[in-house]
C-alpha cells in the first residue's frame, strides 16, 4: 500500500541573552519521534544561521546583540543532513510547517532540497473527505505531480490532498534554507519559543488522520535583549477640570523611550491620531471634551513594519459642570431687618470652593452670610478650578418704617366711615394723600365715596424722628355693585285653612323680612298662614361678598275654602236594579273614590248594582283655584226578598161569590201580568 505521512516539524526558537558576529552560535538542536530514529546512524541535523542585515542589531562573539528595539533583523537559517525513518510501515513526508508561524518573524525566501516541494506562506486546506479537509500553516509541501490520492481531489493538484514524498528514509537526508526577518522588539533576553508541530497520517496513505507520533526538530539563537522600548513606563494624570476661560479637561501624559526617541501619544492602538509627543505633555482635547480612557504610547518611528504601542489607562472622572443646587434663607424681620443666606448644597466642585455675595461684595470659604440687608443679592460659587455658579436670592422685606393699613371694601352707596391707618415702631404723625407721590399731605383722614364702582388708591406716610417715611403706603377702597335682588315666584296662592310650604327664592346667602325696608333679615325661609283670608307682602335679599341685594316681594294670598256640595246618602239599590249617576249640589264639583289623594273627575259616577254591598264616593267644590272638603256619598246594594207565599190554585163556582187573594209577603204589590206593569197595593176579587 502506499503511505502518505503528513510531517509538522516544529522548529523553537529560543532566544537567549549571550553577544555577536556574522555567523551566530546555534544551540540546542533536538530531534524527536521518526526525526530522531536515525540520529544513531546518522546523525543530528546541521544548523547554521547567518545574521544578513540589520541596522539596529549586529552579531557579537556568535551572539545577535540588539541595539534599536524598533529595528528588525535578516537571518538566514540552514538545516542540513534531516533525516526521516519512513520504515517499517512506509510513513511518506507530506509536509513540513511552522506549528505557530513564528510570533515577530516574517518568511522571506527558501528552498528545499530535492525538489518536488514548494513553500506555501498561507498554508493549505484539503478536498478530500474523512478528515482531509484539516488545514495546516506556513511551510513546505509535496508538490509532486499525479500525487492526488483521493478520486474528488479535483484536477488542480492540491498539497493537502497528495500522497507523500516516498524517497525520504534514514541514510537519504534532506536540506531546508530560508531568511526570516525578526523584529528587535521580541529579542527580549528571555527565550522566545517557536516550535512546528509533527502529524502523520500512519499508514493510510492520504491525509485523512493524524499520526500520533510527534516529530519535532528545534534548535535555539542565543541573543542580548536591546535596551527597555518603554523606559519608564507611560502613565497619566487623574482628569483635571479647569473653566479658564471655559469649561475644559486634560489630563498630563508622562514617560520614556529607553532607545533615546521622543515618546509620542494617540488615540488608537494602530493608525488613528496623534495626540501630541514629549514628556510631560498635557492632553487637552478640544472644548469641554472628557479625555478618552485609554491613551497609547509610541517609541518607534511612524511607518516602523515592528512599531508596537504600549495602553494605558486615564484615571479619575470629568465632574459635572459646577452648580448650586440649594439655597437656603432667613427671611429679615422688624426691627433689624437682617436676612440671612446659606448656599448648602454644590455639585460638581473641583478643590476648595470660594464664596461671593453681591452687591455686599463679601467672600468667605463657608457660604454662610448673616445680617445682610436689601431684598436682591446674588451668591456666586468658584471652586480651585476656575469654575463658577451663580444663585439669585431674593428677600421680603417688611415695612418695618411705614404705617399699616388694611384694604376696605365698600358695597354701592353704603355709609362709609373714615379711613384707618396703624403706625409701626415710634411712628407718628399720620399724613394721608391722594397721589404716590407730590401733593400735600392731610392729618385728616379721608371718608370715600361709596356712589360708583370702582378703586380709588389712597397713601399715607408716617413720622419717625422728624423723618417722613417713604414710600408711602397704599390703601385701596374699592366700591363693588350691589348684587341682583333674588329671583322670586309671586303671587303665591293658597286656600284659607289648607298646608302651605316655605316660600323659596333663588339666590345667595338669602336675608327674608317682613318689610320692604329695615328690620333684621332671618335666614329661615318663612311659612305662610293660611288661617284669614287676604295677602302678605314677604320680601327677601341676597348677600354676594359683604354686599346685600334689594329685596324682592313676594305676595301670598289665601283665598276661600268652599264648603263641601249638598248631597243625598245613603242611595239604595236593590241588586241587578238599575241604577243612575250620582248627583251634588256645589261649584266646579270633582268626584273621587278616596276621601282624600287622588285624582278628581269632573263626570259623575254611576254606580254598578251587580253586587250586594256599599260604595262610598266624594264629591268636592272649587271656587277658583280653591278646592273644597269631600262630601261622601255611601251607594249600598240590598239583595232582592223571595216571592211571596200563595195558595194556587184557588177554584171557585161559576156565578159564586169570591173573595180577594191572599198572599204572605211584606209590602206586597198585585200584578195583572208576570212582568212589567204597575203594582198594586190593594188584592184583588176574582169575578166568577
Amino acid at each position: 500500500m502506499i503511505k502518505k505521512l503528513l510531517c509538522f516539524v516544529a522548529i523553537s526558537f529560543f532566544l537567549l541573552s549571550i553577544s555577536f558576529a556574522q555567523l551566530i552560535n546555534i544551540g540546542n538542536i533536538t530531534t524527536t519521534g521518526k526525526l530522531a530514529q536515525c540520529n544513531v546512524a546518522f546523525g543530528l541535523p546541521v544548523v547554521t544561521c547567518n545574521f544578513i542585515s540589520g541596522p539596529g542589531s549586529s552579531v557579537v562573539g556568535g551572539v545577535l546583540v540588539v541595539t534599536n528595539p524598533c529595528d528588525t533583523t535578516v537571518l538566514e537559517i540552514s538545516l542540513s543532513n534531516i533525516q526521516w525513518n519512513k520504515g517499517p510501515d512506509n510513513n511518506w513526508i507530506h509536509a513540513i510547517v511552522f506549528g505557530s508561524a513564528g510570533t515577530g518573524f516574517t518568511f522571506l525566501q527558501s528552498t528545499l532540497s530535492p525538489a518536488s516541494w514548494s513553500y506555501l506562506s498561507t498554508g493549505c486546506t484539503g478536498a478530500c473527505a474523512a478528515g482531509s479537509q484539516i488545514a495546516a500553516g506556513p511551510g513546505w509541501y509535496f508538490t509532486g505531480p499525479g500525487q492526488i490520492c483521493c478520486p474528488g481531489g479535483g484536477t488542480t493538484p492540491n498539497p493537502c490532498d497528495n500522497y507523500g514524498d516516498p524517497m525520504f528514509e534514514c541514510g537519504t537526508p534532506f536540506s531546508i534554507s530560508y531568511r526570516v526577518k525578526l523584529c528587535n522588539n521580541v529579542l527580549t533576553g528571555i527565550p522566545k519559543y517557536t516550535d512546528f508541530y509533527v502529524y502523520s497520517d500512519g499508514a493510510t496513505g492520504c491525509w485523512n488522520r493524524p499520526d500520533p507520533s510527534v516529530n519535532i526538530l528545534s534548535f535555539t539563537i542565543p541573543n542580548v535583549a536591546g535596551p527597555t522600548l518603554f523606559s519608564p513606563l507611560p502613565t497619566a494624570s487623574p482628569r483635571l477640570k479647569s473653566c479658564t476661560p471655559s469649561l475644559n479637561f486634560t489630563t498630563t501624559l508622562s514617560g520614556g523611550c529607553g532607545n533615546g526617541n521622543t515618546i509620542t501619544w494617540w488615540d488608537a492602538s494602530t493608525g488613528g491620531n496623534q495626540l501630541g509627543s514629549g514628556s510631560p505633555f498635557v492632553y487637552d482635547p478640544p472644548g469641554s471634551t472628557c479625555p478618552q480612557g485609554t491613551i497609547y504610547a509610541a517609541c518607534c518611528p511612524v511607518g516602523t513594519t515592528c512599531a508596537t504601542r504600549r495602553a494605558f489607562a486615564v484615571p479619575g472622572a470629568c465632574a459635572a459642570a459646577l452648580t448650586i443646587t440649594n439655597v437656603a434663607i432667613t427671611q429679615p424681620t422688624c426691627p433689624t431687618l437682617c436676612g440671612e443666606i446659606t448656599a448648602s448644597t454644590v455639585t460638581g466642585a473641583t478643590g476648595a470652593l470660594s464664596y461671593t455675595l453681591m452687591p455686599e461684595n463679601i467672600t468667605n470659604s463657608t457660604g454662610v452670610f448673616t445680617c445682610i440687608l436689601g431684598a436682591n443679592h446674588t451668591v456666586t460659587v468658584t471652586d480651585a478650578a476656575g469654575c463658577v455658579a451663580s444663585a439669585s436670592v431674593v428677600f421680603t422685606v417688611p415695612p418695618c418704617g411705614s404705617p399699616t393699613v388694611t384694604p376696605v371694601t365698600y358695597c354701592l352707596n353704603a355709609p362709609a366711615v373714615p379711613l384707618i391707618a396703624t403706625t409701626t415702631g415710634t411712628g407718628i404723625n399720620l399724613q394721608w394723600y391722594t397721589t404716590l407721590t407730590g401733593g400735600t399731605g392731610s392729618t385728616t383722614a379721608p371718608t370715600p365715596s361709596t356712589a360708583a364702582v370702582g378703586a380709588t388708591t389712597y397713601y399715607v406716610t408716617q413720622t419717625i424722628s422728624g423723618v417722613e417715611s417713604t414710600p408711602r403706603t397704599p390703601l385701596t377702597v374699592t366700591v363693588v355693585a350691589l348684587p341682583a335682588a333674588p329671583t322670586v315666584t309671586t303671587p303665591v296662592v293658597y286656600c284659607q285653612g289648607l298646608p302651605s310650604t316655605a316660600l323659596t327664592a333663588t339666590g345667595t346667602n338669602l336675608l327674608w323680612y317682613t318689610t320692604a325696608t329695615g328690620g333684621t333679615g332671618s335666614a329661615t325661609t318663612p311659612t305662610p298662614s293660611t288661617a284669614t283670608v287676604g295677602s302678605t307682602i314677604y320680601y327677601v335679599s341676597q348677600t354676594v361678598g359683604t354686599c346685600e341685594s334689594p329685596r324682592a316681594a313676594i305676595t301670598v294670598t289665601i283665598n276661600i275654602t268652599p264648603a263641601a256640595p249638598t248631597v243625598t246618602t245613603p242611595v239604595l239599590y236593590c241588586q241587578g236594579a238599575p241604577t243612575v249617576a250620582l248627583t251634588a249640589t256645589g261649584t266646579g264639583l270633582l268626584w273621587y273614590t278616596t276621601a282624600t289623594g287622588g285624582t278628581g273627575t269632573a263626570t259623575a259616577p254611576t254606580p254598578t248594582s251587580t253586587t250586594v254591598g256599599s260604595t262610598i264616593y266624594y264629591v268636592s267644590s272649587t271656587v277658583g283655584t280653591c278646592e273644597g272638603h269631600r262630601a261622601a256619598i255611601t251607594v249600598t246594594i240590598t239583595a232582592p226578598p223571595a216571592a211571596p207565599t200563595v195558595t194556587t190554585p184557588v177554584v171557585y163556582c161559576q156565578g159564586l161569590p169570591s173573595t180577594a187573594l191572599t198572599a204572605t209577603g211584606t209590602n206586597l204589590l198585585w200584578y195583572t201580568t208576570a212582568t212589567g206593569g204597575t203594582g198594586s197595593t190593594t188584592a184583588p176579587t176574582p169575578s166568577t
